[in-house]
């Protein structure tokens, strides 16, 4: 079987160089999922490592990015009680995320720095934090969490976790 990557870049060398190269065709092999977190939280419960996504493809991913979409309500931002909400990786061999394969993407509720206020059915776009962990591999499983900061913590509003894959 052929190299995904090497096809792309063949695409891209012949047919894509006045659009944008490898990355524009890179982007024509993107995909989602979308994960229903169904319930609020209460404010001070974390929410352990859930696993929402096994690579079922004979080629390796790339996570682009991810976003949360609070159907439920909105949420009010606080510098002291917040909530951090991880999108994680690991290498599809341990069963739980693995140093050097983890905190991918971050989502932060506080004021300062972060994402604010949240609103009803409006997207909030996760940042990446750490580039290394961007790898799916084959079997690779990616987990979802919410950890609370602050003596009060922060309600997380049902919704809905999107995340954005690429084949390689």
């Amino acid at each position: 079987m052929a190299d995904p990557s090497d096809i792309q870049a063949k695409i891209a060398g012949t047919l894509g160089l006045d659009e944008g190269g490898e990355t524009a065709v890179a982007n024509l092999f993107g995909f989602h999922e979308r994960i229903t977190h169904a319930s609020a939280e209460n404010a001070v419960t974390n929410v352990a490592n859930t696993k929402v996504f096994v690579n079922p493809y004979p080629y390796p991913l790339r996570l682009l990015g991810a976003s949360y979409n609070p159907t439920g309500a909105g949420l009010t931002a606080d510098n002291t009680n917040f909530a951090t909400i991880n999108v994680l990786t690991d290498d599809g061999a341990g069963g739980t995320p693995v140093a050097g394969l983890s905190a991918v993407t971050t989502l932060n509720t506080s004021v300062t720095g972060a994402t604010g206020n949240w609103t009803q059915n409006i997207s909030e776009n996760f940042a990446v934090s750490n580039g290394a962990a961007l790898g799916v591999p084959v079997g690779g499983v990616v987990w979802f969490n919410i950890v609370k900061s602050g003596a009060g913590g922060v309600d997380v509003p049902a919704g809905e976790l999107t995340v954005l894959f690429q084949k390689l």
